[in-house]
């Protein structure tokens, strides 16, 4: 695919863009904090569920839905 093409599906809005955790280096949420990224964010969402793991973030997200919900870690 062509850069053109590319941008036009996007322009249409046929496109997502994947980006990686770095992207939102230096944000800040809703509440004024940073965002937490890969093992930080894998810790917090381990505690919040109650255990601790040095599993990948995947693992510890799929734990976390089956604890909890979609949509609770989604507002976690």
């Amino acid at each position: 695919m062509d850069i053109y093409t590319a941008i036009n599906l996007a322009l249409e809005g046929n496109a997502i863009l994947f980006a990686g955790s770095g992207f939102s280096f230096g944000a800040k949420n809703l509440n004024g904090e940073g965002f937490h990224t890969g093992d930080g964010l894998r810790d917090i969402i381990a505690e919040d569920c109650g255990i601790t793991s040095s599993r990948p973030l995947s693992v510890v997200s799929e734990f976390y839905i089956s604890e909890k919900s979609d949509d609770e870690l989604i507002e976690f």
